[in-house]
């Protein structure tokens, strides 16, 4: 602050001392000089005010109220929590958006992964429900199966029984519409049609054991036999989109324990190459063998010699496929593969659940760890298979020894490849640039240190989790430390997505390899 001289402005001029003395200062009247002041009469007072309102001035114009404030941009409002600097009136404009905006804007930024955040091998199908919605009629099928998937998702990870309630509306809505489309399916529609029904398969996990909640479902094969239908009328495939559903269901058959249609057999028709599409194939050989596995392990008819024969036969199809695996692992190109790193120099705070290996692995991208998890998983159930049927054996024509030596192969197959995936799955969190599951928590910043897995992970990286997860949890020789582990990370990816058939799957182990 600065303090105004108390002088006299004819001692100013003559940079002298003054006393301050009134009417005539002492320096002036022995001088002889004419003694000014200032005008305002403000000089000599202890005080001088520069403010305008003090010396009786108007004030300025107070700041405008958010609320008077005129809007310069529209900005949609995440359904999550406002920031800690949010007004109470921010708070109330976020909640005057209707609920299926919210539920839209949470689907949209934490399920879908857009094609250029990862390699074409890690699409899902959710890549492609924008653009063929977006092209889409308010009342078409899949209008109304993402609306009634946003607000289940939305729903369930809020805790919002509107959302519930909209969702069971909307649902029954899309049944109705989906199967009037599928008594006569257009040819111009199929894309729409295809990912409707892959919508209401994610809506059936996340409602499942809800009241009244997933009645008149459509079957899963539903999608297969509509891709069936577009080869069958001679139109033009939509390779990205087929290609994704495709694998979608093949897992979903692999965990079912049913046999791969043959129309599916060949990925290289639905534009798989490279690594993805041998990995592709013994993935179908996989599938098959586990049919021909559980329909053998149930069929109580065999006399002893033609189950001695089918079980050799079964296991050495299971030992060639491992080596086939094998084989593939050593040859993918070296942008495939991945490093490993002490866990105490991959991150910088100590995480609360690290995995059991004490090792943590680094890959390419998030497309390239599921690959390898894909990889880990139909070994494990290859090994698996292999295990169970060798048992069979002992006793017979072949020498105990010799059983003992392929079960003790396996076992360290399983115990390795179950490693391998406990290290992959820190690598899901970490370097995440988003926001937690509908907008609650932050995986950005500070809130992660290294790769580790908290209590969220986002849905679209959870959703690369789940089946290797539900493979390995459910495989029976995997060793307990590791299987405990993984069902705690399983039922995190389960929270995350909202998921009610995971969550089940990690409690009771409804699948068994």
């Amino acid at each position: 602050m600065v303090f105004p001289s108390l002088g006299c402005h004819t001692c100013k001029r003559r940079r002298v001392k003054c006393d301050s003395i009134h009417p005539v200062c002492g320096r002036c009247r022995k001088a002889e000089r004419d003694c000014t002041w200032d005008s305002d009469g403000q000089t000599g007072l202890a005080f001088k005010s520069e403010n305008a309102f003090a010396q009786g001035q108007p004030r300025r114009p107070r700041r405008m109220t958010r609320e008077q404030q005129p809007v310069a941009r529209s900005r949609v409002l995440t359904a999550g929590s406002p920031s800690p600097s949010a007004s109470p009136s921010a708070i109330q404009r976020a909640l005057s958006f209707p609920l299926e905006i919210h539920a839209l804007n949470c689907w949209m930024k934490y399920f879908v992964t857009r094609p250029d955040e990862l390699p074409e091998v890690g699409h899902e199908y959710f890549t492609h429900v924008l653009p063929l919605w977006e092209d889409a009629a308010p009342d078409s099928c899949i209008y109304l199966a993402l609306a009634a998937v946003s607000h289940a998702a939305f729903g369930r990870a809020r805790q919002t029984d509107k959302a519930i309630e909209d969702a069971v509306r909307l649902y029954t809505r899309t049944i109705a519409k989906t199967n009037d489309e599928i008594r006569s399916p257009p040819d111009d529609g199929l894309d729409q049609l295809i990912m409707s029904i892959m919508l209401l398969g994610f809506y059936e996990n996340i409602m499942h054991g809800i009241k009244n909640s997933c009645k008149d479902a459509i079957p899963s094969r539903g999608a297969s036999g509509l891709l069936e239908l577009r080869r069958n009328r001679g139109l033009a495939p939509n390779l990205a989109l087929d290609r994704v559903v495709r694998r979608q269901i093949i897992r979903i058959i692999i965990l079912r324990g049913n046999t791969v249609p043959e129309s599916f057999h060949d990925g290289a028709e639905f534009g798989e190459e490279g690594p993805a599409l041998v990995l592709d194939s013994l993935m179908v050989r996989v599938a098959n063998l586990r049919a021909r596995c559980r329909a053998f392990l149930r069929d109580n008819q065999l006399d002893a010699l033609d189950r001695f024969e089918k079980a050799k036969e079964i296991g050495g199809e299971a030992q060639q496929l491992d080596a086939a695996l094998d084989s593939w692992s050593d040859a993918v190109p070296d942008e495939w593969r991945f490093s490993a790193r002490p866990l105490a120099a991959s991150s910088s705070a100590p995480d609360s659940d690290p995995p059991p290996t004490g090792y943590v692995h680094h890959y390419a991208s998030h497309a390239h760890a599921t690959m390898w998890n894909r990889y880990r998983a139909v070994r494990l159930i290859t090994n698996s298979i292999r295990m169970r049927v060798v048992e069979l054996l002992v006793g017979n024509a072949f020498k105990r020894s010799c059983v003992l030596l392929q079960q003790r192969l396996s076992q360290n197959n399983i115990n390795r490849l179950t490693d391998e995936l406990c290290a992959c799955v820190p690598f899901f969190s970490s370097g995440v640039d988003a926001h937690g599951p509908c907008g609650e928590r932050s995986l950005q910043g500070a809130e992660v240190s290294g790769p580790s897995l908290h209590s969220t992970v986002l849905p679209k990286m959870a959703g690369l989790l789940a089946w290797p997860l539900a493979v390995a949890v459910s495989t029976e020789a995997v060793p307990e430390p590791q299987r405990q582990w993984l069902e705690r990370k399983l039922k995190i990816v389960a929270s995350s997505l909202g998921d009610s058939i995971l969550e089940s799957v990690a409690e009771k182990r409804e699948f068994r390899f």
